[in-house]
């Protein structure tokens, strides 16, 4: 595939009543008047979290969506609020076409990594912590070793095929990351979510891919096709990719 870069305004915001009500401001200001906001939540009952969201759902210049991928919406989505979305469900809010702009308010997630990639805004006080141009820094961050094998997936692999089903997309994954964890990497699985969610993979990819790589940190090595498999003992053998 070819990279799909996010090309719309982001911002994230914490859960907290400054942040909440800055999240919609900002979403109010790339709005038009004849637009409606789409409102992600992750389960309906959701919507009885808190005040705000209450007052929300009633609103009828509020579109609800919950669980499902907002590719799925055939209208235009307009601003979008997504709230307390898991790193796994990133990519169901933020690959999806008509989005003006996205506010994410966290929940249990920090979201670094998707707030660096998308350069969001920070809204609401504080400040998202970013990882050093020099190196260091937080634990699990992404190494440019991790960076350019999900470069090359982001290039090779059929976003229309399952990754955890038996063929070349799968493949192709498990070789690139069978070499990195042969050399002594532990792959951090949420940030390489994150990472896929900004750089365009499907909705459901960036979960598959987080699944092989929690099995491949886990010690387990999963089915190459025999082409794979042969093409990657040479080049293990040969001590390159």
């Amino acid at each position: 595939m070819f990279e799909n870069k996010i090309s719309y305004p982001c911002a994230i915001a914490d859960d907290t009543d400054e942040g909440r009500n800055a999240a919609l401001r900002w979403l109010i200001d790339h709005m038009e008047d004849s637009e409606k906001i789409t409102l992600w939540v992750p389960l309906k009952q959701t919507l009885r979290a808190n005040s705000f969201l209450i007052r929300l759902s009633n609103d009828r210049k509020v579109r609800i969506r919950s669980r499902e991928p907002l590719r799925y919406v055939r209208s235009s989505l307009g601003p979008v609020l997504a709230m307390y979305v898991s790193p796994d469900r990133l990519a169901y809010v933020a690959n999806a076409n008509g989005i003006k702009a996205l506010a994410v308010v966290r929940g249990s997630y920090e979201l670094e990594t998707w707030a660096r990639e998308t350069h969001s805004e920070k809204l609401g006080g504080g400040s998202v912590v970013m990882r050093s141009e020099e190196g260091g820094g937080a634990e699990g961050e992404l190494s440019h070793e991790i960076v350019m094998v999900l470069e090359r997936l982001t290039r090779g692999l059929n976003q229309n095929n399952v990754l955890t089903c038996r063929g070349e997309e799968k493949s192709l994954a498990v070789s690139h990351l069978l070499h990195l964890h042969d050399k002594g990497v532990f792959f951090p699985v949420q940030q390489m979510m994150e990472w896929c969610a900004a750089h365009g993979w499907g909705p459901k990819r960036p979960a598959e891919l987080g699944e092989l790589v929690e099995r491949i940190n886990q010690g387990i090595r999963p089915r190459m096709m025999p082409a794979y498999k042969r093409r990657f003992d040479e080049i293990t053998l040969n001590g390159s990719m």
